[in-house]
């Protein structure tokens, strides 16, 4: 099933890319995360102070497990789950923190433990004025690695007990606005640099990223306001695709960087995932979620969802 976030709730689809079963409503939804044993679906929203809800997949339904669990920050924009599957991470972009949330057998949410993050404000008065976290990715192990936006840092945790301990600071170049990570194979790291449009590419030394090295992220002209948002690899480690918004394309690259095609979206891809053979790219200012096959590179379909901000499916999620 293919689970999507837009303006009105949570849109349900099956993979044949037909819509099934009512919207669930939810305000200001931001962020999916699927259990991948298919049982449970967690989302973040930005209502209030930032709220944090655990449902039941039932068939092509969903169904809310507890009642809304605050997050212990604002502006929540990620959320996943641990290695475990009983504690939830959540990244609290706003108030410029990172929480646990405890997952019950039943998949309900417990009250979160909130670690506050500090960071020295980056060169972007703007967007830098403090620490913003914004995805939280899981490491090998116990590993969780947070990238900071505001203070252009990827921060190194370990997870022990519901809390994220053992900090491990790495600075990534100024400005550049670290917004999502992947791990690829060895010891490379590629993060999306959200402020300066750039690819940004890295090696790992222990627990360190070190050796950081920059790539433009789109070659479209006109393209001088372009905010690269989400970064996914390839099922077998060889690409990487780029989000961009502004320049509207999804960029495709080799894991050394190497540019090898822009493809076209909707306007404003903030998020993407993958389904097999397809990149499901969810077009926010397009409403709509565009389906790219990956082996021609091009836009094969799409799923109609008013604001689509985010697209989640049990097979991985970005």
């Amino acid at each position: 099933m293919i689970y999507v976030a837009g303006s009105a709730g949570v849109s349900v689809f099956t993979s044949d890319l037909l819509a099934v079963g009512p919207i669930t409503p939810v305000d200001e939804l931001l962020y999916l995360c699927p259990d991948p044993t298919g049982r449970w679906l967690f989302g973040v929203s930005g209502v209030g102070s930032g709220l944090a809800q655990a449902w039941r997949i039932d068939g092509h339904r969903i169904r809310a497990v507890g009642e809304p669990v605050g997050t212990g920050g604002t502006e929540p924009c990620h959320c996943v789950l641990g290695r475990d599957g009983r504690h939830l991470v959540v990244t609290n972009y706003g108030s410029g923190s990172v929480a646990v949330l405890p997952v019950g057998p039943d998949g309900s949410l417990g009250a979160a433990t909130v670690l506050e993050r500090s960071g020295s404000p980056g060169p972007d008065a703007e967007r830098q004025d403090g620490a913003h976290p914004h995805q939280s990715v899981l490491g090998p192990g116990d590993e969780v690695l947070v990238t900071d936006l505001g203070a252009d840092q990827v921060i190194s945790y370990r997870s022990i007990g519901g809390r994220l301990v053992d900090p491990v600071v790495s600075s990534a170049p100024a400005g550049s606005g670290p917004r999502h990570l992947v791990l690829l194979a060895g010891d490379r790291v590629a993060v999306s640099g959200e402020l300066d449009s750039s690819l940004l590419l890295a090696r790992r030394d222990g627990r360190r990223l070190v050796d950081w090295r920059s790539v433009p992220a789109t070659e479209r002209p006109g393209a001088d306001r372009n905010y690269p948002s989400d970064l996914l690899v390839s099922a077998d480690g060889t690409r990487l695709y780029l989000a961009n918004r502004g320049a509207d394309t999804v960029a495709v690259f080799t894991v050394d960087g190497t540019r090898v095609e822009e493809v076209d979206c909707g306007a404003w891809p903030r998020q993407m995932t993958r389904s097999g053979a397809r990149l499901l790219v969810a077009a926010t200012r397009a409403d709509r979620v565009e389906v790219l096959d990956t082996s021609t590179r091009r836009i094969v379909g799409d799923l109609p969802v008013t604001g689509a901000i985010c697209v989640a499916t049990t097979e991985g999620q970005g």
